[in-house]
């Protein structure tokens, strides 16, 4: 019995462990997706969010996704990736992430980049968009022509409403397509890398809920366009980056990330401190499970001892009838308090008697009555005495007064 209460003992332990991992991470994701965010995330249905978009694609037929890891997570059922700045300061793109991405995208993915403030300088760490550049330009909104309408993207495509504070510049000989651009600057770039394409734009608008939905400018044109030249078949997806907006799993900077590097802290505190419990109960059960120890039992005196002796003494002292009395009393007394009553009278005590010791009234009737004769005057023998006394304790334990 002792190892089936330990093994319980474990596995309701175990069991309230992975209770609280899974709502803890529930929590973390539904606190992640409620909170109020003015990041451009497909979570943010204000007019600079990208709900409308996502929702679009859905109803469009396109499978899509909310993509909670780092690039490196990335394989060839994600056809088209979104990733829209500003990020989480706590998130930034990791160089093996930007290897990873240069590898999905030869091997025949799409990118979209949209980058905004601050301007940067070419990043020669970048192997796929180290030859851009982020420049300032006119911040006042506008709207644009298309520079290439020959591109199957920019089919159906006219006028592009946009605003943005910067704008692209590209290295000599890096062979990319200009989509848009103004007198500032170029506003969108594509470029054909191995199997697969890259977008990069500084309009941070070009997908927002607010331009979305006026039918006036074509920037809804050029993103469908976009997701039907990226996809390949109905089982390949559209994902848009959440993961740098700081939703998902935190994965660690190095290239093997193992299960601990991606598990958020607050669940690694969990996993801690079960494991000490663990440790604690483990070592504590061979105290809590071992060899009983014998306890002496306290000496205890029944509480009619003291009643007893006084009455031998004046049964040795031939006074039978005051020994019977004292016992007598002292089981109206213990009726009186099991019935809790303060008056001890038999009359009084018969009352109460009548409906739990029913059995036993007539033996009450007829033991009080000699009681009270005997508190008369009447006298009795030894042997009368020694009768009367064991009819007193029957009584007491068949009431039961006693254990």
């Amino acid at each position: 019995m002792k190892g089936f209460s330990l093994r319980r003992e474990y596995a309701l332990l175990v069991g309230l462990m992975l209770l609280l991992l899974i709502t803890a991470t529930l929590s973390r994701e539904k606190s992640e997706e409620m909170r109020p965010t003015l990041e451009p995330s497909t979570f943010n249905a204000r007019p600079n969010g990208l709900k409308a978009l996502y929702l679009l694609y859905e109803t469009q037929g396109h499978s899509v996704v909310q993509f909670r890891s780092s690039w490196r997570r990335l394989n060839a059922d994600t056809s088209l990736l979104f990733a829209v700045e500003p990020f989480d300061k706590t998130r930034p793109v990791s160089q093996d992430e930007m290897e990873a991405l240069k590898l999905w995208v030869e091997a025949g993915g799409t990118f979209v980049y949209i980058a905004t403030a601050p301007t940067r300088g070419y990043d020669p760490k970048d192997p796929l968009m180290g030859d851009i550049s982020v420049v300032t330009g006119d911040p006042n909104p506008y709207t644009v022509e298309t520079v290439s309408p020959a591109s199957p993207t920019l089919e159906n495509v006219t006028t592009i409403a946009y605003t943005t504070p910067v704008r692209l510049k590209t290295k000599p000989e890096s062979h990319y397509t200009t989509l848009l651009e103004d007198r500032d600057g170029t506003l969108l770039l594509e470029k054909k890398v191995g199997r697969g394409h890259l977008y990069v734009s500084t309009v941070a608008d070009l997908a927002s809920n607010s331009l979305l939905a006026q039918e006036k400018y074509d920037n809804l044109p050029l993103l469908l366009n976009i997701a039907k030249l990226a996809t390949h078949d109905q089982h390949s997806s559209i994902a848009f980056d959440e993961y740098h907006h700081g939703i998902g799993f935190e994965e660690s900077a190095g290239g093997q990330a193992g299960v601990w590097s991606i598990t958020p802290l607050p669940l690694r505190l969990l996993l801690l401190h079960s494991a000490l419990v663990g440790l604690l109960l483990v070592y504590s059960s061979s105290r809590r499970f071992g060899q009983p120890i014998s306890v002496p039992s306290p000496k205890r005196r029944p509480s009619t001892d003291y009643a007893t002796a006084v009455a031998g003494f004046w049964k040795k002292s031939k006074a039978s009838d005051i020994a019977f009395l004292i016992l007598y009393d002292k089981l109206l007394g213990e009726i009186a308090h099991h019935y809790f009553t303060p008056d001890s009278r038999p009359e009084n005590l018969l009352a109460y008697t009548q409906t739990e010791a029913q059995p036993l009234q007539a033996e009450l009737v007829a033991l009080f009555a000699e009681g009270e004769r005997i508190r008369a005057g009447k006298r009795i023998s030894e042997r009368e005495l020694l009768t009367l006394i064991q009819r007193l304790e029957n009584v007491r334990r068949a009431i039961p007064l006693v254990g």
